[in-house]
């Protein structure tokens, strides 16, 4: 029985679905690194990776990066973009005075130049630590 294609091999709305190459599989050196270097890619990840890569016209080379090859495709979609509700978030935490609305004065003297940690020293070491917020979203 015929696994269903993987939504990166799925013909988008509107567009004709294009013949499938045959089943052969072709492994670009990246993904090659990654597998003979012992990185485990995940299959649907894979799959999709092996769609692209087989598309033709494709100008650029599919490949697993190695913080996500072995999750499911879609487990960082919370990376991607703003989160659901945040205007009804903001405007909550507005209506219980925990954010503050900005009121600009069009005379007020912008300084050259700022530097929060000088401004305040208190919250220096806050201020100056670098950190990964790529999960952040």
């Amino acid at each position: 029985q015929a696994r269903p294609l993987p939504p990166a091999a799925r013909p988008l709305p509107g567009r004709p679905a294009r013949a499938m190459a045959p089943k052969v599989l072709i492994v670009s050196p990246l993904l090659g690194a990654l597998l003979a270097a012992g990185l485990a890619v995940h299959e649907d990840r894979r799959a999709e990776i092996e769609a692209i890569q087989a598309t033709p016209g494709v100008l650029w080379r599919a490949a697993a990066h190695p913080r996500f090859a072995a999750s499911q495709p879609g487990v960082v979609k919370s990376l991607c973009g703003v989160k659901p509700g945040w205007k009804e978030q903001l405007r909550a935490a507005v209506a219980r005075g925990v954010v503050g609305r900005f009121r600009s004065q069009a005379n007020m003297a912008v300084p050259e130049e700022f530097d929060s940690a000088t401004n305040w020293p208190q919250c220096k070491k806050i201020l100056t630590d670098i950190r990964d917020q790529s999960n952040c979203g």
